[in-house]
């Protein structure tokens, strides 16, 4: 099946990082200073709600909005990393693009590590009667033995 005729879904979920960064700007991007970006593309390569790695976390992509490239200004190249517009068009080119995308997204951290042993997948199997002792030992008044 040519590339083409695939469903945007595919394109973009499929293991490809479709929003890569400049080096200088990733520990902005992370520190949460830098939370917008520019993308000149033929059409959309990420979508609302969409994450995209950014090791060691990833961005989640809140707003995706098309604008002209009248609206790009110098306010909007300093809020996306760049010291003018100029640079910032000639980083944001992607191909043959020719549509702005204003990308604005979260950086979401790595979560903790998980404790060896456990999984979080599997649920806790009790009985019915285990529940219920358990119920009952804390909803019960403590015995006289416990109060001494």
């Amino acid at each position: 099946m040519a590339a083409a005729s695939r469903p945007i879904s595919r394109l973009v979920t499929h293991g490809r990082r479709p929003v890569q960064f400049l080096r200088s700007l990733r520990d902005r991007i992370r520190q949460g200073e830098i939370t917008s970006t520019v993308r000149l593309w033929q059409r959309p390569h990420v979508r609302v709600g969409g994450r995209y790695a950014l090791p060691p976390g990833q961005i989640e992509v809140t707003k995706l909005f098309e604008v002209s490239l009248t609206d790009v200004t110098s306010e909007l190249a300093r809020r996306t990393g760049f010291a003018g517009v100029v640079e910032l068009l000639k980083v944001a080119k992607h191909g043959a693009g020719r549509r702005v995308f204003i990308i604005e997204f979260r950086y979401l951290r790595p979560r903790a590590a998980r404790r060896p042993g456990l999984r979080p997948n599997k649920r806790l199997k009790l009985t019915r009667r285990q529940i219920r002792e358990m119920n009952q030992s804390f909803l019960a008044p403590p015995s006289s033995s416990a109060i001494r």
